[in-house]
């Protein structure tokens, strides 16, 4: 007896899907229609969670080019439930030693395996929480073209707190949210927290400029969590036009 063939979800192909969407969504020439179409899968695993974090993500950017309204404000903060899934998620996870566990003797593994497992899970928290910020950041933006430049403003200065409290510096996206909070908070006549944002931004050279974002090959075989959670920063880009 014949049997019918069975769609299986792809995590990987929806990766690439998902990505090529952000490569758009940067150029201004983004789909919702195109996105939607995208199948994120069940949101069962760390990369179904992802995919569906990055899609909520890339909705959020395009609605924001496209439909910007006062009364469709709390619109983009629908990825922000997504990310803190994610985050979830991996806390609840028994992170894997297996890149680490050939520089040392299986004993010496086994001994510290609590404490390599807690270091790799704050580096994935880190990666996460920084892609859940520059979810939150749209709302900014969404403030600015408003008119609202003083809450504009001290959400980025917000976000510019808690990112260098508890993220590294150079990930990409910081530096264009403390630029932007400066030129919002000059407008809002906000001068104090106009020039901190400005002076933040501008320590963001040299050498602690931004990283550079990641190139597809970091992440195309999804095989670890460190290269779920890596696509997942990397698609989730800001809209091509932050100020405007």
């Amino acid at each position: 007896m014949s049997e019918l063939p069975t769609s299986v979800f792809d995590p990987l192909s929806c990766a690439i899907l998902l990505w090529g969407e952000s490569v758009q969504v940067l150029a201004g020439t983004g789909s919702l229609e195109r996105l939607s179409a995208i199948d994120v899968g069940c949101s069962r695993t760390l990369e179904e969670k992802i995919l569906k974090a990055v899609q909520a993500h890339l909705a959020a950017s395009l609605r924001l080019e496209t439909k910007v309204s006062v009364a469709g404000a709390d619109q983009w903060a629908d990825p922000l439930p997504e990310w803190d899934a994610v985050s979830s998620a991996i806390e609840q996870s028994t992170a894997s030693l297996t890149p680490r566990s050939h520089a040392f003797h299986m004993r010496l593994a086994s001994k510290y395996a609590d404490y390599y497992r807690g270091f790799e899970q704050k580096a994935l928290v880190q990666w996460v929480t920084a892609s859940k910020m520059k979810s939150e950041f749209l709302t900014a933006i969404a403030l600015s073209r408003f008119g609202n430049f003083g809450d504009a403003a001290s959400l980025a200065g917000d976000l510019s707190d808690r990112w260098r409290t508890g993220t590294p510096i150079r990930l990409p996206g910081l530096v264009q949210i403390e630029r932007a909070g400066s030129a919002w908070a000059e407008m809002a006549s906000q001068r104090a927290l106009a020039q901190l944002l400005g002076e933040r931004a501008g320590q963001l050279t040299d050498r602690l400029a931004p990283y550079p974002s990641d190139d597809p090959s970091v992440w195309e075989g999804l095989r670890t969590p460190e290269q779920i959670v890596r696509f997942g920063f990397a698609a989730a880009v800001l809209p091509p036009k932050v100020l405007v």
